[in-house]
């Protein structure tokens, strides 16, 4: 079980990263990226 919540925390954490990269590149042309989340 200790191997499935890392990978799920791994998953989230890399999920969240992405999201992340995601908004700061659109925040230059819209503000809109913060209302996403």
């Amino acid at each position: 079980m200790a191997e499935l919540e890392r990978t799920m925390i791994a998953s989230i954490a890399l999920m969240k990263r992405l999201r992340r990269e995601k908004r700061r590149s659109s925040r230059f042309e819209r503000d809109a990226g913060q209302q996403g989340e």
